[in-house]
């Protein structure tokens, strides 16, 4: 449930030529590069070339685009490349071809990122109702190519998920709690306020962009898009963190036109302010990747790894999100993790309550909810917080490496 089948079926061949090193390093390089390229291209379609050039250099030097590299969040950057893609595949939809090529790269983004495809769905359905409305008349013949083209991106996105995959599409269920529940399922990533304070330099003219959009009636993918990932990350809906990087993808090219704009009306003035927020962003970004750090130490993934050797049919826990993705892809078990939708059955509150009671009958209630054989992973970055693991015979430990350990719950 908690891996897309398109992203699998991408990197099955893949990994038949290349090694993992190479995936996780070269690969991704280059699918940033492609990211890179995708805004480029949608940029140029919808606002021209010198816009198109100015969002480039922007993404260049975007702090949150570096973190989502550092982060390691491949399917978010395959996912967001194939939805501007998808986007510019709209605009040209009058051409039989194009309109072909946007559904099956509609419906293959949902194959390979949810999140990106929930935002992608919210901001057609926006548009596919908007923009019929022309000359205070409503075209329904317009209208009902949209409901066609959704009903074959659904189409394509469920037929990937037929089978094995089919778990994955409850998820939905959760994606709607979120909506109602604010601020519980907040995705792995900065929050709102770090976002805002690293966005400064070009956050002003994102603004100026969405206003100019607005004052021209241009409610095109771009606008609503902006709109709706604002709403979602600033009211701390559905994976809000981890949506800030949407967000900024579409700041980064609103930014992009407030610029071009200013240039057009002062071209030396906006020139000289491109040029000096470029500089210093990109004295930031380099300072920044100069002392990013590995997401995990080499014991850290040695002791994961160690859970290779519990019971085929075992379930490991980790407290920590810090962790999850390590288990997913390292433990080779089935992974019980705060956030994740597969085996997790409890909320934010009640994680927080099983973090801090110190009382063993509360903790062997929470457990109980969980099948056995049932392990337990304490990451160094979590200093064992859990002290009461060991006050009780209810847990044993099994492996231990530096401060990283696994116990197994036994009662």
């Amino acid at each position: 449930g908690g891996m897309e089948p398109g992203f699998l079926y991408l990197m099955q061949p893949i990994s038949w030529f290349f090694s993992t090193q190479t995936i996780l390093t070269w690969l991704l390089i280059g699918f940033c590069l492609l990211l890179g390229l995708s805004i480029w291209y949608f940029t140029k379609e919808y606002f021209g070339n010198e816009t198109a050039l100015i969002s480039l250099l922007i993404y260049a030097v975007s702090v949150i685009q570096f973190k989502t590299f550092w982060y390691m969040y491949y399917k978010n950057i395959i996912g967001l490349s194939l939805a501007l893609c998808a986007f510019v595949f709209m605009n040209k939809a009058k051409n039989k071809w194009y309109r072909l090529l946007f559904i099956i790269t509609a419906g293959v983004l949902g194959a390979i990122h949810r999140p990106t495809f929930y935002i992608f769905g919210l901001t057609y359905l926006s548009y596919a109702l908007i923009s019929p409305y022309k000359n205070k008349k409503y075209d329904f013949t317009n209208l009902k190519k949209h409901i066609i083209n959704g009903l074959l991106i659904l189409a394509i996105f469920v037929l990937f998920y037929l089978g094995n995959f089919k778990p994955a599409l409850f998820v939905l269920g959760d994606v709607a709690n979120g909506f109602i529940q604010t601020g519980e399922s907040a995705g792995t990533f900065i929050n709102f306020f770090k976002y805002q304070y690293t966005t400064l330099a070009y956050l002003p003219f994102a603004l100026l962009g969405f206003f100019v959009l607005a004052r021209k009636k241009e409610f095109n993918p771009l606008f609503i898009w902006a709109l709706i990932t604002g709403i979602i990350v600033y009211f701390q809906f559905f994976f809000f963190n981890r949506l800030i990087i949407h967000l900024d993808i579409a700041l980064i090219i609103l930014a992009s036109l407030g610029f071009s704009t200013l240039i057009q009306n002062k071209r030396k003035l906006g020139i000289i302010v491109l040029v000096v927020m470029l500089v210093s962003s990109g004295i930031v970004i380099t300072s920044e990747s100069i002392n990013s750090k590995p997401l995990i130490s080499n014991s850290e993934l040695q002791t994961i790894e160690q859970l290779q050797n519990t019971e085929s049919n075992a379930f490991v826990m980790t407290t920590s999100s810090i962790y999850s993705p390590w288990l997913q892809g390292y433990s080779e078990r089935r992974v019980i993790a705060p956030g994740l939708f597969d085996y997790n059955k409890h909320n934010e509150s009640q994680w927080i309550e099983f973090w801090i009671t110190n009382d063993i009958n509360n903790i062997k209630t929470f457990l109980s909810s969980y099948n056995k054989p049932l392990y337990i992973f304490i990451g160094e970055k979590q200093q064992d917080n859990l002290l009461q693991f060991n006050k009780s015979s209810c847990f044993s430990i099994t492996y231990q490496n530096e401060e990283n350990k696994i116990y197994k719950y036994m009662c």
